[in-house]
């Protein structure tokens, strides 16, 4: 009885002790995608009046996924380029903008004088 008490609790420690490494391994994945994300939006697209680099990464399905929107391809390759050098798997669902929907309507009118 006594050996099987000792047992359970060493496998009890083990289960917990890895339950705890896999929560902080996904959350230094959470980090190094937002770590990158910050570095390339920084670089191509400090300033949000000018440029447009609305990205973030989600965990959906046990798999990293890409989502948001950037009007700037140089910026979303180098974000994919530097994430795939740093071996990370994800799926990339980063719209670029304009859309292709709209054709050649791709200019507007706007009647406010603030408007970026």
């Amino acid at each position: 009885m006594k050996r099987s008490t000792i047992l359970f609790c060493w496998i009890m420690i083990g289960a917990v002790g890895m339950w705890t490494a896999c929560q902080q391994a996904s959350g230094e994945d959470k980090k190094g995608f937002s770590a990158t994300i910050e570095a390339v939006k920084q670089q191509y697209a400090p300033d949000k009046r000018v440029a447009i680099f609305d990205i973030e990464a989600v965990r959906e399905g046990g798999q990293w996924v890409l989502k948001g929107e950037t009007n700037l391809p140089p910026a979303r390759e180098e974000l994919r380029s530097r994430l795939r050098q740093a071996g990370a798997a994800f799926e990339d669902r980063i719209a670029l903008l304009p859309a292709a929907e709209l054709g050649d309507s791709i200019f507007a009118v706007v009647n406010n004088s603030v408007a970026n």
